[in-house]
Order: structure tokens, then C-alpha cells, then sequence
């Protein structure tokens, strides 16, 4: 396998979970980046596992957890509410990318146990110093939300936005309302 997706996590047990969800929400943007450009330039070949998905939580106990019905491996990391505040109002790029930086450099000291053998390539040195200058400069990913949206319609009274998976208006905005 190939490992092409990146998610964070918060805790929920330990955290309210509009707060997880605005994490995950705020770190989508670098995820995609990040596999856009480092995971597809790096083919990193594993061994059971496709999509990495850091777990922010109080108390990490086992580091590493391999997932094998959805093929994900969930890395546990001490979450640092007051680092994340401060970064929100500051870098969250900085912040996002140093825990994908350190993630990695543990997972390269136990590559044996996740890296496919048979298929090791050399691995180029991923740049995260520029990579979070890169990203502070790009326009926000409409990828992210491509699927979802259909078409924009004005009509006499309103402006509606409609979905390409439901077939109901995504949102509906009286012109008067503008």
C-alpha cells in the first residue's frame, strides 16, 4: 500500500466535540496540501495501512495503533490546548506541520515495522521549513468541497446553491437578504 492520506483527530471522550470538529475542520487545509504534494512526491510504500490519522488526546498510551479494517494508522499524540489556541491566533500552519514533521521522524526510526520491504524506495527529505512558507501563501483547497456543490441559481427572489448529492439546496439566500 501507499500511504496517501493525512487527518488529525482530538479526543472527543476527552474534548467537547464542536471543538474536535474545529480542529479537524482547520486542519483539512494543510492535509490536503500535504498529501498533494509531500505524500504523492514520496510514494511512501507500508505494509498495512494507507491513510495516517494523528490522534491528538491527554493521554497517549500505545503510540502506535494499526487499524487493519480501514487500513489506517492511528498515531497518538499529547495534545497541548493552550499550544493550539495560541497557534490558531498566530501559525497554524507552523503548528500542523511541526506534528506531521515529528510524526514522521518516528515513523522513519521504525520503519522495519511499517515500511513494505519489497518495495523500498530511497525517500527523499521532506522540507517542512518551506513547506509551511508554501503553505501560508496558497489560496484555500476548493477540492475539499468540489463533490458537494452543483450549481448557483438566481432566480427573481433568491440565491440558491444546489448539491450534487442530494438533490436539496445546499443554501437558499433571499435577494433581500444580501
Amino acid at each position: 500500500m501507499i500511504l496517501k492520506s493525512l487527518y488529525f483527530n482530538l479526543d472527543r471522550q476527552q474534548y467537547p466535540n464542536e471543538y474536535g470538529y474545529s480542529l479537524l475542520l482547520n486542519s483539512r487545509f494543510y492535509c490536503n496540501y500535504i498529501e498533494r504534494t509531500v505524500f504523492k512526491a514520496l510514494k511512501w510504500k507500508t505494509q498495512n495501512f494507507d491513510r495516517l490519522v494523528i490522534n491528538f488526546t491527554d493521554h497517549p498510551d500505545d503510540f502506535f495503533q494499526i487499524i487493519a479494517s480501514t487500513k489506517v494508522l492511528s498515531v497518538k499524540v499529547k495534545f497541548d490546548r493552550a499550544a493550539f489556541e495560541k497557534a490558531k491566533k498566530e501559525n497554524l500552519a507552523e503548528y500542523f506541520i511541526k506534528h506531521v514533521e515529528w510524526v514522521t521522524l518516528q515513523l522513519k526510526k521504525q520503519r522495519n515495522r511499517f515500511s513494505d520491504r519489497r518495495n523500498r524506495q530511497s525517500k527523499p527529505n521532506i522540507p517542512f521549513g518551506k513547506l509551511y512558507k508554501i503553505i501560508l501563501k496558497v489560496d484555500p483547497d476548493p477540492v475539499v468541497y468540489h463533490y458537494r456543490f452543483k450549481d448557483i441559481v438566481f432566480t427573481e427572489k433568491s440565491l440558491k446553491i444546489t448539491t450534487k448529492t442530494t438533490g436539496e439546496n445546499l443554501i437558499e439566500i433571499k435577494l433581500k437578504d444580501l
